[in-house]
């Protein structure tokens, strides 16, 4: 079943002017002359350009007699009141997992270098580091709950301390972001919540079906993961009318400056490695050995390292083979561009391969008492994310 009711709030033209369009910060920069030749061009051969250039003043609507009431709407009263509620919170300085962090622009040699500018301020939820600490991964988070989907994480009703522009986050549409990039933070999710977004991505990412839910855009509802834990999301997408297709399209192009500006940040990042910089195996060796202290002990434990003869015959190396084992069940053995996974345990296991952008190549789920081979030669392939309920880890895939 689906239900149209009436058009979405705002208009989808208001939202792609702002992210997409001549936003009223790119307006204020242009006309300082505060942006890089290429795109300052740009904005000046924009249609709109002159329409706004020259509405510099107001109308003149009078004087307002003191006795003038103006009525708001429950919604707009709402918005305010939490808006007051987040402005006194005492915040701990980012990054931090569960932050909801304000990217308002970027430094101008990027800018430069990738003829690119932030439009309108976006929001992200950190969710942790990246391969290095100065880039923290998260998902993207916008204010227009009307247009959630069974993917949008809603946090209008969240207890944790949140700020209307960031009213629900975007499952669909992850980001990597440099650190230095972090303008303020604008709330912050309790440790339970963020262990329900989790959840709840991880079902996204297994292919979780939305069963028989209607098709119902402008609602949100309460509904439970398979964990389990209650979220509140938006319906799932209908057809081509849908207008949430065309909100999704203007959101991931916004986030593509992120995304670009994210990629820089790890080119110079890799630019700076001294060459004293330990081998690509002692790095993961360190990474793992590092693990129970950011997950508490017995959570991963690695296995010794096997000696593995090479595939070219007579030559006489050998390369290291690496063995993991993960409490709950499951086992990972790489050889070379192979890296095959037994799930042990009672649960499954959700398989995801990454970019080093982050980026969605692959994902499978097996079962428990199923293996799986996945072939590691697609150079763009740089980690391996598990999941198993409320559990997330990211495996770097260094060369051994």
């Amino acid at each position: 079943m689906t239900h149209f009711k009436r058009p979405l709030s705002p208009p989808l033209e208001f939202i792609e002017r702002q992210h997409l369009g001549l936003s009223d910060l790119l307006i204020e920069r242009a006309q300082k002359g505060n942006l890089p030749p290429k795109v300052l061009e740009a904005v000046k051969r924009h249609p709109d350009w002159v329409a706004y250039s020259d509405s510099t003043q107001p109308p003149d609507t009078g004087p307002i007699s003191p006795d003038t009431r103006i009525e708001l709407s429950p919604g707009i009263l709402e918005l305010i009141n939490r808006s007051v509620q987040a402005q006194p919170a005492r915040l701990d300085p980012p990054p931090r997992a569960g932050q909801i962090v304000c990217i308002e622009q970027l430094p101008f040699h990027y800018e430069e270098t990738l003829n690119l500018v932030i439009r309108s301020p976006l929001n992200v939820l950190l969710d942790g580091p990246s391969e290095t600490e100065r880039v923290w991964r998260g998902w993207l988070c916008a204010s227009e709950v009307e247009y959630a989907s069974w993917w949008d994480f809603v946090l209008q009703e969240d207890k944790g301390v949140s700020s209307p522009e960031a009213g629900m986050v975007q499952l669909w549409n992850p980001v990597q972001i440099p650190v230095a990039l972090i303008s303020r933070v604008v709330g912050e999710l309790s440790g339970n919540r963020l262990s329900a977004v989790r959840a709840l991505v991880g079902e996204y990412l297994g292919g979780q079906a939305a069963e028989t839910a209607p098709v119902w855009p402008g609602r949100i509802a309460a509904r439970l993961t398979l964990g389990n834990l209650t979220v509140v999301t938006g319906s799932p997408l209908g057809g081509e009318t849908d207008e949430r297709h065309r909100y999704r399209e203007i959101y991931f192009r916004a986030a593509e400056v992120l995304r670009r500006a994210s990629r820089l940040a790890l080119e110079e990042t890799t630019e700076t490695v001294e060459a004293s910089t330990p081998t690509p195996t002692e790095r993961l060796r360190a990474w793992w050995a590092a693990l129970p202290d950011q997950f508490g002990a017995g959570v991963l434990v690695p296995e010794e390292a096997v000696p593995v003869a090479m595939d070219t015959e007579g030559s006489g190396e050998e390369r290291t083979a690496l063995r993991w084992r993960i409490s709950g069940g499951v086992r990972l053995y790489r050889k070379a561009a192979v890296l095959e996974i037994a799930n042990e345990g009672n649960r499954s296991v959700t398989i995801t391969l990454m970019t080093a952008e982050s980026e969605i190549l692959d994902h499978r789920r097996i079962t428990p008492g199923e293996r799986c081979t996945v072939e590691l030669d697609d150079p763009e392939i740089k980690s391996v994310r598990l999941e198993a309920g409320r559990h997330q880890l990211d495996i770097p895939l260094v060369d051994t």
